[in-house]
């Protein structure tokens, strides 16, 4: 299989100083382009975003890979301590801090 460079499309903060509204949109484009056979490849740092649009997630600490995968599997409470001293609660897939 042959891939074409139009097939990636990396993203290094899309959704930065946009409002929620574009936030959003933006990351629905992200993900029909990827429904539509595409590859998009986004850094972002909103994780609930990254959680509810993401097929798979690589978490990374200190350009160190934590872990990757699944974003349910890669964005648990236990990662997300490690990796921003954070705690948090995961509640019907949503990250919320305690």
């Amino acid at each position: 299989m042959s891939l074409i460079i139009e097939d990636i499309y990396l993203l290094d903060e899309p959704t930065s100083f946009l409002d929620i509204k574009n936030q959003i949109e933006v990351m629905k484009i992200a993900r029909k382009l990827a429904d539509n056979g595409k590859i998009a490849i986004i850094v972002v740092h909103d994780l609930n975003m990254a959680m509810k649009y993401s097929d798979k997630i690589i978490l990374l600490e200190n350009g160190s890979v934590v872990a990757s995968g699944k974003p349910l599997d890669v964005l648990t409470e236990e990662n997300i301590k490690k990796v921003y001293d954070v705690d948090v609660d995961i509640v019907n897939n949503y990250i919320i801090a305690v």
